[in-house]
């Protein structure tokens, strides 16, 4: 189970990429973990969408379900808010978009939440 307490661990350990940027803003970061996640995550997820990094991006997505499988409450909200619904209104899931096409089932059902939709 993922707990909340540990989600930017839990982050860093499945994206060592981002640990630099969180140990330059530690100070920042430390105990916000949805500004982490929003302005970090999420940011490495934009990147790797425009550079259609595919391999990286099935990483991202089935980390995100899995988040979303075995996470807590509170760690389930997290990436909802954090990172599905920034993506969202990013406009990032576009139904021809690589990212949409990788979503998993909770993910969808997740951004049909951000949509008022009983899911995609």
């Amino acid at each position: 189970m993922f707990e909340y307490k540990n989600s930017i661990k839990t982050l860093i350990e499945f994206f060592p990429e981002l640990a630099s940027e969180y140990l330059h803003d530690i100070d920042y970061y430390r105990g916000l973990p949805y500004v982490f996640y929003e302005s970090v995550f999420v940011k490495f997820i934009i990147k790797e969408i425009s550079n259609k990094n595919e391999t990286t991006l099935i990483r991202i997505f089935n980390f995100i379900e899995k988040i979303l499988k075995e996470g807590d409450k509170d760690s389930k909200n997290l990436v909802e808010v954090s990172v599905i619904e920034a993506l969202f209104f990013k406009g990032i899931f576009a139904k021809d978009d690589i990212a949409f096409s990788l979503l998993g089932t909770l993910s969808r059902k997740s951004l049909g939440e951000c949509n008022n939709t009983n899911g995609y």
